[in-house]
């Protein structure tokens, strides 16, 4: 089971809003699957900080991280598949807005949870 106690989360949540002022958005969807597969939440703790640290532009004001990420999946996309990405561009969305919260929580949400941890795994590796 995927269950995460909630209490652990929620006092993971709140250390890390201490520790790292700069992530402003918090979310139970990338710590889940670090305290589910760390176990200890001093380890995962310290891992999802580690993990925001690489993320953190993603979270910032100007969003310079996500910016980055959608711009290189629409090259990616172009470079791939030219009839789709002109397909979105003809209806005005070549700038791939419907991806954002994909890459923003990392698939969590559109997943099942061992297919999240599956593509984390391949992802960070």
């Amino acid at each position: 089971s995927h269950f995460v106690k909630k209490k652990n989360v929620s006092k993971s949540n709140c250390e890390i809003k201490i520790v790292n002022r700069i992530v402003k958005y918090l979310n139970d969807d990338l710590l889940s699957p670090i305290l589910f597969v760390m176990e200890n939440e001093v380890d995962a703790f310290w891992c999802f900080v580690s993990f925001m640290d690489e993320m953190h532009e993603n979270f910032e004001e100007q969003m310079q991280g996500m910016k980055t990420q959608l711009i290189q999946l629409s090259t990616l996309l172009r470079l791939l598949d030219l009839a789709f990405w002109n397909y979105l561009e003809a209806q005005d969305s070549g700038y791939l807005y419907f991806c954002f919260r994909w890459l923003l929580i990392r698939f969590k949400r559109e997943l099942h949870f061992q297919d999240v941890l599956r593509l984390w795994e391949v992802c960070n590796n």
